[in-house]
């Protein structure tokens, strides 16, 4: 059974689905509904069914189309049969259509060594405050949402604080992992139970939005742990 796919969902209640394609072929579609269709949404949905969400298969219409002032690309817009609306982004531009992908993912892979948000600048442009909103948007993303697609929640967990440092400062990572991957990465400013049960909260409260009964059958801590 496939579940819920991870969509963003905008102020005007409108959902967004974000689905992969080269900028090219995007171009060549955009403005042909049944090009569109037959080329990109329905072999997608054949490869790909988690990324969609569920009613998908039951049909859909083609709605209009609004054009993005920021990336100067069309959007278009689809209904499911239930009535609920989605606007579908392709993959090779950002959230919000901050950027293309490609433009800023040299610069984002450089931030995992600290090289510092002016010398992005000075590489890529843009500046400071455009960086740093980048990378921290990154963590929006809900780690299990877009993990556990079309298999179950796991029965069992490990659970446990990796030790770090931000600016010169101890802080904890709460990981919880399961079946070889990580489902929860929570920073934890100290290690008192308030502030780990809030970081582990961070899980327990992905877990629910895919799965609401959700409840481990066991959840190890190495006796090593902290």
């Amino acid at each position: 059974m496939v579940k819920e796919a991870t969509t963003n969902r905008a102020s005007n209640g409108e959902h967004t689905l974000v689905l992969p394609i080269t900028e090219e072929h995007y171009a060549s579609i955009i403005d042909d509904p049944k090009r569109l269709r037959s080329e990109w949404l329905e072999p997608m949905y054949i490869d790909c069914p988690e990324l969609f969400p569920p009613g998908f298969d039951k049909g859909y219409e083609m709605g209009g189309h609004y054009t993005s002032k920021r990336q100067n690309i069309k959007i278009r817009r689809i209904t499911l049969r239930d009535g609920t609306k989605y606007q579908i982004r392709p993959a090779f531009v950002l959230p919000m259509m901050v950027a293309r992908t490609e433009d800023v993912a040299d610069g984002l892979l450089l931030r995992k060594w600290d090289v510092p948000y002016w010398v992005l600048v000075r590489l890529f442009g843009r500046n400071v405050s455009f960086w740093y909103r980048l990378e921290i948007s990154i963590g929006r993303n809900s780690i299990v949402g877009t993990t556990v697609k079309t298999v179950p929640m796991p029965e069992h967990l490990l659970a446990d604080e990796k030790h770090e440092k931000c600016c010169g400062k101890k802080i904890y990572i709460a990981t919880t992992v399961a079946e070889g991957v990580f489902l929860g990465a929570e920073v934890s400013l100290s290690a008192s139970k308030e502030d780990l049960q809030r970081a582990y909260g961070v899980f327990k409260a992905e877990a629910e939005a895919v799965e609401p009964e959700y409840a481990p059958k066991t959840v190890v801590r190495p006796a090593a742990s902290m």
